[in-house]
């Protein structure tokens, strides 16, 4: 069962598709930024900036590279060794 939710910002509307199968999604706060989760880390805002990081992420669940969600640029990429070794 699939719940339909969206926000308006500026008068462009934007919709979004709620999976509750897929378990919930959470939005935590932790000093200025806040943090996206689906079943792992999704994205990060800084709330006084405004910016928006998303993570990729590998099949382990690791963070492979940081995102600028805006431009969709590439900001950062990390490469683990065995045993999770940076």
């Amino acid at each position: 069962m699939r719940d339909r939710v969206g926000s308006t910002v500026d008068g462009v509307p934007t919709p979004y598709v709620w999976d509750v199968a897929a378990g919930l999604p959470q939005v935590l706060t932790e000093g200025p930024y806040a943090y996206g989760y689906g079943h792992t880390l999704l994205a990060r805002a800084d709330l006084t900036t405004g910016q928006v990081l998303g993570y990729g992420l590998d099949g382990l669940g690791s963070v492979r590279l940081v995102v600028d969600a805006d431009t969709r640029q590439v900001l950062d990429t990390y490469r683990y060794a065995p045993f999770g070794g940076l």
